[in-house]
């Protein structure tokens, strides 16, 4: 039986993770909002998830690095970006009621749409979602050069990692 989830907004978390030559740089995104719509028991079939995140609520630890990062997103003009869903495929069950799967989808960012594909482990019932999954960006790919901060520039690749939790109803 299909059963509505909306994704809890205070508990869900996007998290971007770059290399430079001193050090990584984590920012963590938790304005995350949307629906996934399914039934439990046949996951890939006839699935919809559409999840967006609110731009500006990135935070890179201090004023400096949020202020160069919410200006390098161009928040002001693009404030959401965007998951939605086109397939799940490679469904496999896990122990203890969980899922693998690999989704496949568009990504848009800064109003352009992007191919996007990510596995994913997840645990679904008719009360709640939680879900994992985690995929890398490669910044040209997105139009993007990658950023620098203080003179130090950023790795081309980010590293996306994404935690969803989601009540049905």
């Amino acid at each position: 039986m299909t059963q509505k989830y909306r994704i809890d907004s205070k508990r869900s978390r996007v998290t971007l993770i770059t290399k430079s030559s001193i050090h990584d740089v984590e920012c963590v995104g938790t304005n995350v909002s949307g629906t996934l719509s399914g039934d439990p028991g046949a996951i890939a079939e006839g699935t919809m998830i559409d999840v967006a995140i609110e731009m500006k609520s990135f935070d890179a630890g201090d004023w400096l690095k949020n202020r160069s990062l919410h200006n390098y997103f161009e928040v002001k003009k693009h404030p959401t970006s965007r998951f939605a869903l086109r397939e799940i495929r490679d469904v496999e069950a896990l122990d203890g009621g969980r899922l693998r799967a690999t989704l496949v989808g568009e990504l848009t960012f800064q109003g352009k749409g992007h191919p996007l594909q990510s596995r994913c482990e997840a645990r679904i019932d008719e009360r709640a979602l939680t879900g994992d999954a985690e995929f890398s960006l490669f910044l040209p790919d997105l139009g993007l050069e990658a950023p620098s901060f203080l003179f130090v520039k950023m790795d081309d690749t980010v590293r996306v990692k994404v935690h969803l939790e989601a009540s049905a109803g």
